[in-house]
């Protein structure tokens, strides 16, 4: 798997590029995925919007669940908003069971 990071209209974009991605226990991609969000959202200048697209994933467990809660705590206080999109109607119901829209914006819409 591999990331992209795209200057958009809004946002900064973090896309995750491959085909049936999972972000799951044992997977060294889930580490990568938080360096990634961390050097968006701490890079000069600091971005106020970053988007996470998720459209190519098609599983998270919950090492991808608590990765998005760390990297919530490191930038809490940071007034950054983070949106997550491309969300597939699995992570879309996980997401809102666990009240992860309570922390980001949550889409299953494609940016």
């Amino acid at each position: 798997m591999d990331f992209v990071v795209e200057n958009g209209k809004e946002y900064k974009i973090v896309r995750l590029k491959g085909r049936n991605i999972y972000l799951e226990y044992n997977n060294q991609d889930v580490e990568k995925f938080y360096d990634v969000l961390l050097n968006v959202a701490f890079q000069e200048p600091v971005d106020k919007s970053i988007a996470i697209d998720l459209s190519n994933v098609k599983l998270i467990d919950s090492t991808a669940i608590s990765t998005l809660i760390k990297f919530y705590k490191s930038i809490k206080g940071k007034k950054i908003e983070v949106n997550i999109f491309g969300c597939n109607p699995y992570i879309f119901s996980v997401l809102k069971l666990l009240k992860m829209d309570t922390l980001f914006n949550i889409s299953k819409e494609t940016i």
